[in-house]
């Protein structure tokens, strides 16, 4: 059995307990190292370099400059970086500035630690993942906006796959040649 390669973090935020929490319970998964620790966005940037991180954990907002611009600094240095922001923010554009800078991952600060785990789970896997209420704000947003409505062009089914992606939910598995899609 192969074994699954455990993932570098780098954890960004300007409180030391939220740094310790966070390293605490993604540690304990033995899936994830933390390589490095930063309380701004400029010490970030520098461990960054030296540490090559597969993931950034960061608040959106950090002394100096903020967590958007450092999402931002990070992809222009490893592209291929995944970014988790871990925020109090679901604002609509605060989240589509996020996902301008790279962010592919949004977790609010005031859900359980689970939801941090599943989004780098997520991520690890080449996966988006955002918050459910995240989900939700976005969607309402979209809709409002008088944009063609998802009924007009999704089946039920398809409706039902784009739900399970935005909980973050893996697609359940179909036996083979039942003719479910």
């Amino acid at each position: 059995m192969a074994s699954i390669p455990v993932k570098r973090l780098m954890i960004v935020d300007d409180h030391h307990s939220v740094r310790r929490g966070v390293r605490g319970l993604v540690e304990a998964t033995g899936y994830y190292s933390v390589v490095a620790e930063a309380a701004d966005s400029r010490a970030a940037v520098d461990m960054s370099r030296n540490t090559r991180p597969d993931i950034a954990v960061i608040d959106d907002c950090l002394p100096g400059l903020s967590g958007v611009y450092l999402a931002t600094e990070l992809k222009r240095l490893s592209p291929r970086i995944a970014i988790l922001m871990y925020t109090a923010h679901e604002r609509e554009d605060f989240v589509l500035e996020a996902l301008e800078a790279g962010v592919r991952g949004l977790v609010l600060k005031s859900e359980p630690g689970t939801q941090v785990l599943r989004a780098l789970d997520s991520l690890s896997s080449g996966r988006p993942f955002f918050s459910s209420s995240v989900s939700e704000r976005l969607l309402d947003s979209y809709l409002k906006k008088g944009s063609r409505p998802l009924t007009g062009f999704l089946t039920n089914r398809e409706r039902e796959v784009v739900q399970r992606i935005a909980e973050g939910r893996p697609e359940p598995k179909w036996r083979a040649g039942s003719g479910s899609v």
